[in-house]
């Protein structure tokens, strides 16, 4: 509506994003205030050489945004990988799928025939989720379920492990055919966490070189 004055900028061009466009959102959260883009983090890790293919390798990153006292806002201190978890994960309820720190080659896409679900889908052999910030402070966990479906002509296994994708190995989930992509079914392996405490939990995805298993959540249970 105007006029308007222009005190000052808010985002510079964050590093390692090759001077490209960076999309952004400002939200309140908590009575914080923070800022969304997104820079090539990933892009980098994975050792994509071309710049013109980075170009659509987006990573979202999260940070601070601090109001002055006259309403004015400062110019945000950008990083690489974002801020400090403020809330660790709980296992011992249903997770997204799609809750993830980290995706190494899947996608995700809405569940046919409900839209608002969103499901992890195009899982091949060596992808990944990181879970970051597990809280896996209570005892007695001996299970982990999954609601799952399999329309490939072979399954595969889905491998936990904590800390990295070549990590502890504390349980295999084995993924075998449901039919379709449309039946789902919840399958459930044994796991055996060694030691307490939070940890960065994986889900390695090992089977065929093409899409072969779609998640919609996971649970641990004792």
């Amino acid at each position: 509506m105007g006029p308007f004055s222009q005190p000052g900028l808010i985002l510079p061009n964050p590093p390692i994003n090759d001077g490209f466009n960076n999309h952004h959102s400002i939200f309140p959260f908590k009575g914080e205030y923070y800022i969304a883009y997104h820079n090539r983090e990933v892009a980098y890790v994975k050792g994509e050489a071309d710049k013109r293919s980075r170009e659509y390798m987006r990573s979202v990153c999260l940070d601070h945004l601090i109001h002055n006292e006259d309403g004015t806002i400062r110019t945000v201190s950008i990083t690489r990988d974002g801020l400090p978890q403020l809330k660790y994960i709980n296992p011992y309820k249903r997770n997204e799928a799609e809750t993830m720190a980290k995706g190494w080659g899947i996608n995700t896409e809405a569940r046919k025939g409900d839209p608002g679900n969103r499901i992890v889908s195009s899982a091949n052999e060596g992808d990944y989720i990181k879970v970051q910030g597990v809280d896996f402070t209570k005892e007695g966990l001996s299970k982990l379920k999954a609601l799952i479906s399999c329309g490939a002509p072979e399954g595969g296994n889905i491998e936990i492990r904590l800390e990295s994708e070549n990590g502890l190995l504390i349980g295999t989930l084995n993924v075998v055919p449901t039919g379709d992509w449309d039946s789902w079914k919840t399958i459930t392996t044994d796991v055996a966490i060694p030691n307490t405490g939070i940890f960065d939990l994986y889900f390695v995805f090992k089977g065929n070189k093409e899409d072969f298993v779609h998640i919609d959540y996971w649970e641990f249970t004792h």
